[in-house]
């Protein structure tokens, strides 16, 4: 336990934001995704549909839904 104890804890800094370059890399990678999972379905006589939510606000209300 004395090993423990003589251990000094500090807090961990965490980037706040993504590199530009990351996000572009993840961008083409979920796009590249897409397409494979394009291909394999229409390879299988099926169909893909890919998720894609949409935010809009009600006009008469002001709430705002994603679907």
């Amino acid at each position: 336990m004395s090993v423990l104890s003589s251990l000094k804890l500090v807090a961990a800094k965490r980037p706040q934001a993504m590199p530009a370059i990351q996000v572009r890399r993840n961008k083409l990678s979920n796009k590249l995704y897409e397409q494979i999972k394009l291909a394999t379905a229409l390879n299988e006589g099926k169909t893909y549909n890919p998720l894609r939510l949409r935010t809009f606000r009600n006009k008469e209300t002001g709430e705002i839904k994603t679907i």
